[in-house]
């Protein structure tokens, strides 16, 4: 029966060598100075050798162990090599089977190298490292199942996050799609899942519906105590009626003065098509008086601690600018002006549906009419956007009438 000190003090000789120890049990001494623990057996009269591993790495205790469930597994019948061949492959087959987590990253490098702005792909990577991977990424993908998927999004419902909810069954969908393609499964299970989840509440952006709230808002610009850069993109806003994201990240390369527009490329856009926005008088006016201030930089309307132009205003600028006018969230944002523009436009009976949506960056879903009407309705977008200019700078001229006429009252 051998010891540790034995174990430990054999040497490497010209040849290999066994130390016994007992039922089977032995140290093979290689010529390379390797010992590597090894037990003898019989089964049906057979002599069979099963290897337990390397010394040092199994000390004598642990092979003593190995040896003994070898030895109740023959006592059973079986054959400890084999069963353990069989624990191996399963252990491998397991390990073979890729996670939920290796594809959603494989999925999320694909995204990266897409043409999509950098803000999206790293809020798509927070929102699935931070709800989604927890939950569902150590599951085999193969084996990921609606059920899964439902408790997943349940949870966010209990949250409270009901928006939330269903971006994330959105990206959970489009990475089982990733995973058919590439053959890694065969089914989307987020499909039966329609109708099994919370609808969310439609949220709109508070706008302004009346003409003498519009002009209020527009002659009290003047007021704010801002900069004057933010005074620009405030009315530039009010004029184009553009998303905020557009307002701001808006380069001075994009603007056309010998033709009046602005062109603004799709990877800006929402939907991402190049947008075309004609420009009136009152915007050609704000842009030349803007130039010498931030012309010398990349951006219009740039962030006020870049003092080069290279950075554009934060995304809340515009909001924070019309809290400190003294606005509520829920009087006025800067996303609501794009309803208030539509509204008014319908309301004046003057231009046609479709040029209103153009001049808004709603895009048609038949492409080849999207084409022709973005053709047609030029002309008549330019004349409206004068329109409207005119609309709002009227407006404000008589919100500052009836001021100075309070004034001279009170």
């Amino acid at each position: 029966m051998l010891t540790e000190l034995q174990v430990k003090n054999a040497k490497p000789e010209d040849k290999i060598y066994r130390l016994k120890d007992e039922a089977g049990l032995y140290l093979e001494i290689r010529t390379t100075g390797k010992k590597v623990w090894r037990m003898r057996y019989w089964i049906a009269g057979r002599e069979r050798i099963l290897t337990f591993g390397d010394y040092p790495l199994f000390s004598l205790k642990e092979a003593r162990d190995r040896r003994d469930i070898a030895r109740r597994i023959i006592a059973d019948g079986g054959d400890p090599a084999d069963k353990w061949a069989e624990e191996r492959a399963a252990v491998k087959a397991a390990e073979q089977k890729e996670s939920f987590e290796a594809v959603a990253l494989e999925w999320l490098a694909m995204k990266r190298s897409e043409k999509l702005s950098e803000q999206y792909k790293d809020r798509t990577e927070w929102r699935l490292r931070k709800y989604i991977l927890p939950v569902l990424g150590k599951i085999p993908f193969a084996e990921v199942t609606a059920i899964d998927v439902l408790n997943m999004s349940k949870g966010l419902e209990a949250l409270g996050l009901l928006d939330t909810e269903g971006r994330m069954v959105n990206i959970c969908s489009q990475i089982f799609r990733y995973g058919i393609i590439w053959q890694k499964r065969v089914d989307d299970p987020t499909y039966s899942l329609r109708g099994a989840l919370a609808t969310p509440a439609r949220k709109h952006f508070a706008s302004i519906k009346d003409k003498e709230v519009l002009g209020e808002f527009y002659y009290g610009i003047e007021s704010y105590k801002g900069s004057p850069i933010m005074k620009a993109a405030l009315r530039f806003l009010v004029l184009n009626f553009q998303r905020p994201k557009e307002i701001r990240l808006a380069e001075w390369s994009e603007f056309d003065f010998s033709t009046n527009l602005w062109r603004i490329a799709a990877e800006k856009m929402k939907m991402k098509r190049d947008h075309v926005v004609p420009l009136g008088s009152y915007s050609l006016a704000l842009l030349k008086a803007l130039r010498p201030q931030t012309g010398s930089g990349r951006y219009v309307f740039p962030s006020p601690r870049s003092y080069t132009g290279s950075r554009p205003m934060c995304n809340t600028a515009l909001n924070v600018a019309m809290r400190i006018m003294g606005y509520e969230q829920t009087d006025v944002s800067a996303h609501g002006f794009r309803h208030t523009a539509s509204t008014m436009l319908n309301e004046s009976g003057l231009w046609s549906p479709d040029a209103i949506e153009r001049q808004l960056a709603h895009v048609d879903g038949n492409k080849v009419r999207e084409t022709y009407n973005a053709a047609e309705y030029l002309e008549e977008r330019k004349r409206m956007k004068q329109w409207w200019e005119d609309f709002v700078i009227g407006e404000a001229e008589a919100a500052r009438k009836r001021a100075e006429k309070k004034r001279k009252e009170g």
